[in-house]
Parts: C-alpha cells; structure tokens; sequence
C-alpha cells in the first residue's frame, strides 16, 4: 500500500462515498478506483486535479507532498471558480461546505450591489 492509496482511501471515506459513486463522479470503472486504494495502478495528474477536487483535498495531499489536506480555503476556490463549475461542485460539498458557500455567496453578492 502507499500514501497515496491511504489518502485515496481515507478522504473518500471522509466524505462518505462509496466505491461506485466516487467511479461514477469521476467517470471511471469502479475497478479503477479499487486499484488506486490498493496502490496497484495511480491515477495521473490531470485526474488527481479531479479527484482531489471530489474528495474536497489538494493534490499535493494526496500525492504525500504535503500534510494539510487543504490549503486553499473555500473563498478562493469560489473566487476562482466560474458560476458552472460551482454549480456542479456544490452537489458534492458536505452540508457544512454549503453552508459556508452560502453565506459566501451571499456575501460576495451583497459586495456587487
């Protein structure tokens, strides 16, 4: 097993995914996924960029280049995140993730009147 496969693993289960929905977020066979945990294949960079996005953790977490699972805070991904993209994000935050992006959302809508 290596670090990544642990991470993999672990911040799945942090946010309560089973198997075959992580599959089916990121478009790949669960197989795919079950490799990753086991360390037997990794996923490339392109695909950790998505996957840490799912799983709400930087790719430097999940690769073991950093011990934070997340150093950019959720203000800057809203700032740099266009309005579809956020759409679609939203439906896999945790209900306290939401709950920030709606105050934020808020916030940053009240800043523009």
């Amino acid at each position: 097993m290596t670090l990544t496969a642990d991470r993999i693993r672990q911040s799945r289960k942090d946010k309560d995914f089973t198997l075959q929905e992580l599959a089916n977020l990121m478009q790949v066979n669960k197989s795919t996924i079950v490799k990753w945990e086991n360390g037997t294949n990794a996923p490339r960079l392109a695909t950790l960029e998505k996957l840490s996005g799912f799983l709400e953790v930087d790719k430097g977490y999940l690769v073991g280049t950093q011990n934070e699972r997340r150093t950019q805070s959720l203000t800057e991904f809203v700032e740099s995140t266009d309005e579809n993209q956020l759409i679609y994000h939203y439906r896999h935050l945790s209900r306290e993730n939401k709950d920030i992006l709606k105050t934020l959302a808020g916030l940053m809508f009240e800043k523009q009147k």
